[in-house]
């Protein structure tokens, strides 16, 4: 399979989320990036590994839970609640996936003219 079809995928996935967000409402308080972050990461490792034979997600992931500890340490420090931070770190890490999608895809891009 060629690399362009992974980011197609995760763009109508994308859509999708999107819509049934949209349509389905039961869950008001779980936005379009508290559901796309375990596709988002999915398809990333897919387009990283098609793209460039090879896949360093664990390593970006591994690097990322790091930030994330130490964040938390600042964050609990300053009493902020716990599912709060949780959430705000979901959300921050949906983020993540997504620039990491489209980095994939501009680097891709780039490097295989």
């Amino acid at each position: 399979m060629m690399w362009f079809y992974w980011p197609a995928i995760w763009l109508a996935i994308f859509f999708l989320i999107i819509l049934w967000r949209f349509f389905y409402r039961p869950f008001p308080k779980i936005g379009v990036l508290d559901i796309a972050v375990i596709p988002t990461f999915i398809l990333a490792h897919l387009t990283w590994g098609a793209a460039f034979y090879r896949s360093d997600l664990l390593a970006v992931l591994v690097v990322w839970l790091l930030f994330g500890a130490i964040w938390s340490l600042i964050a609990l420090w300053h009493r902020q609640r716990l599912a709060f931070f949780c959430h705000r770190y979901w959300q921050a890490t949906g983020l993540i996936g997504i620039l990491l999608m489209i980095t994939l895809c501009v680097a891709a891009v780039i490097l295989k003219r």
